[in-house]
């Protein structure tokens, strides 16, 4: 499902330089998914206590993917992202129904920011 957000981001944009916020709760498989996207395979990771930036190139274009995890702290460094995001992965963990008013909820206030409205959304 990833693969053909950023295929098809990779298509349609003009940007050579995009940089998409993985947003979701901990354990979601946003590193996961990020890792998926640039080895082409399944690769085992471990919940982050920190954040993590990685690259992929597509084409012409260079994304910049940060995986900023959930954890308090790092949570209040995301704003500082959000002028320079132009698009978000929100990675949902279907075998958590439960948390899904809760991400709900994350999500559009996340969105409602000034910088982030006109941005890119998938939900994976």
């Amino acid at each position: 499902m990833g693969h053909s957000f950023v295929k098809s981001f990779c298509d349609k944009t003009k940007a050579k330089e995009t940089n998409i916020l993985l947003h979701g709760f901990y354990a979601s498989g946003k590193t996961t998914m990020m890792f998926q996207l640039k080895y082409h395979e399944f690769i085992q990771t471990m919940p982050l206590s920190s954040w993590y930036v990685d690259t992929i190139d597509c084409k012409d274009t260079h994304f910049t993917f940060w995986d900023l995890g959930v954890r308090v702290p790092f949570r209040s460094l995301e704003v500082h992202y959000h002028k320079k995001t132009d698009a978000v992965m929100l990675i949902v963990d279907s075998s958590h129904p439960e948390r899904f008013k809760e991400i709900r909820d994350e999500m559009h206030g996340t969105l409602y920011t000034k910088e982030l409205r006109n941005c890119v959304v998938a939900i994976i």
